[in-house]
């Protein structure tokens, strides 16, 4: 079977995931349709694919078996509902919905029509990622004490203002894999720096600490204002350490060119290459993902937690 897609949304982040998708089998893109029009045919011209003018358009085409979410968070959940109402399985890119209880209300609804509804934590399914939390969860280093998520990407303030804040937009990312290491933490601080953007009104830094009961500390932090340089870079990377052993991965293993960085970072874009099969598998094989809207409606509690400058 081949799973037809159609994207919803038609930006920078849909171009990654239309690259994704051709690189993907099993798997054909389909349909685009965006509020520009222009956008949506410029891109669905080059992926081969039919512009819709309407979201009711593309969920009208019986090519299409599937939707990717690629629009504004705010309006996650109503694209979403709308699809799964036409009998359409849901990639819904993060963050999913601002509100935890928003997430819960696509949750239950995709359960009850017997659809896929799948969170777009794209930073899980790339292999090295994969096997640090299944080393971890399987019990290879011992009791985890020690987790490190760090993200240090310069975005020039034109790139950053294509994404909102740096605590919405990426700390997701090490909340989602925090959360597949260690589980849900008994006690969650964390807060964002006062931004250095000449016009930008979003936070351009943010960390979190987790504490766990059984003595972990799980500490994380994500920039947009400064790259890593130095002789051994945390560009991304995340680090695990074990009472019998550690694990560690690090997209610098593999630089090239390309790319919106100062430096081309392959791993990034194979992220949406695992998702996309990740997704597939999950559709028409009923595989488990990594990650579930349950755990995107947990991330969203805790960071709105931060936001919210309280401890849970």
């Amino acid at each position: 079977m081949t799973l037809g897609i159609g994207l919803v949304g038609a930006g920078a982040v849909a171009e990654l995931h239309a690259r994704a998708l051709a690189q993907t089998s099993g798997v054909t893109l389909r349909a685009v349709t965006d509020r520009d029009e222009g956008r949506a045919s410029d891109l669905a011209s080059r992926a081969g694919a039919a512009a819709r003018l309407t979201l009711t358009d593309l969920l009208d085409d019986p090519a299409v078996d599937a939707v990717y979410v690629l629009t504004p968070a705010e309006s996650h959940v109503g694209i979403a509902r709308h699809c799964l109402h036409a009998g359409k399985h849901v990639l819904i890119e993060k963050p999913v919905a601002p509100t935890p209880d928003e997430i819960e209300t696509v949750a239950r609804e995709a359960r009850a029509a017997g659809l896929v509804a799948f969170p777009g934590h794209n930073y899980l399914y790339l292999p090295e990622c994969a096997r640090v939390i299944r080393q971890a969860r399987q019990g290879l280093l011992g009791a985890v004490r020690y987790v490190s998520v760090t993200y240090a990407i310069r975005h020039p303030e034109a790139l950053a203002a294509h994404y909102g804040s740096v605590l919405d937009e990426v700390m997701v990312h090490h909340a989602a894999i925090t959360l597949a290491l260690c589980g849900r933490p008994d006690a969650v601080h964390g807060g964002v720096s006062t931004p250095a953007w000449q016009k930008l009104r979003t936070d351009d830094q943010a960390w979190m600490a987790w504490e766990y009961s059984s003595g972990c500390t799980a500490l994380m932090f994500a920039s947009f204002a400064v790259d890593d340089t130095s002789a051994d870079p945390v560009t991304f990377s995340v680090k695990v350490l074990g009472t019998e052993g550690s694990a560690a991965m690090s997209w610098r293993s593999l630089t090239g060119t390309g790319g919106p960085f100062a430096v081309g970072l392959p791993l990034y874009e194979e992220t949406y290459v695992h998702e996309a099969a990740a997704f597939r598998d999950a559709v028409t094989e009923g595989r488990s993902p990594l990650s579930n809207l349950n755990d995107a409606a947990e991330i969203a509690r805790l960071l709105r937690t931060v936001r919210q400058g309280v401890s849970a």
